[in-house]
């Protein structure tokens, strides 16, 4: 069982400006999704990321259910930063809407050395870094297991990923 990520409103935009989430809005797609809908496809290229405005979401790798995220939530921010295939799939747990900003309207805002893009920036660094951090704790959690056997260590490590194991 995956866990649920603890988001305040507008987790990602917590920081911003009304007018300035007014902006990115304007930038973005506006995406209404139904429970079930597939919004994000792992292995994918990705393009964009979504901001959740309303509903649930669930994050799964292959059919490991790694979280649930809500309202203010963002997922597939790494696309704009880098084409590679998207980790994980993302489906929608609840009817719910989201605003999609693309690759292609990020980098036009940074190209006008908009302050929104620059902060968005600023955002997406502090979110891929604290993910690192966490992955860091996790890696050494499992590998200082007391029993770190050939083997154990990667179910260990694969069990904190996922959710299964406080640790």
């Amino acid at each position: 069982m995956g866990s649920t990520q603890k988001t305040g409103d507008r987790e990602f935009l917590r920081n911003f400006r009304a007018a300035e989430v007014k902006l990115m809005q304007s930038r973005s797609k506006s995406v209404r999704f139904r429970s079930g809908d597939v919004l994000l496809v792992e292995g994918e290229e990705g393009d964009s990321m979504l901001l959740l405005e309303a509903g649930k979401v669930r994050v799964m790798k292959g059919t490991q259910h790694l979280a649930t995220l809500a309202r203010g939530s963002s997922v597939g921010e790494m696309a704009l930063l880098d084409p590679a295939p998207r980790s994980a799939s993302v489906v929608a747990a609840s009817d719910g809407e989201a605003f999609e900003l693309s690759r292609e309207a990020f980098g036009q805002m940074l190209d006008e050395q908009h302050p929104v893009a620059i902060k968005t920036l600023q955002v997406l660094c502090a979110t891929v870094c604290a993910r690192l951090s966490n992955v860091n704790r996790m890696v050494e959690g499992a590998v200082s297991e007391p029993d770190n056997s050939p083997g154990k260590v990667f179910r260990n490590l694969w069990k904190r990923i996922a959710g299964q194991d406080e640790g």
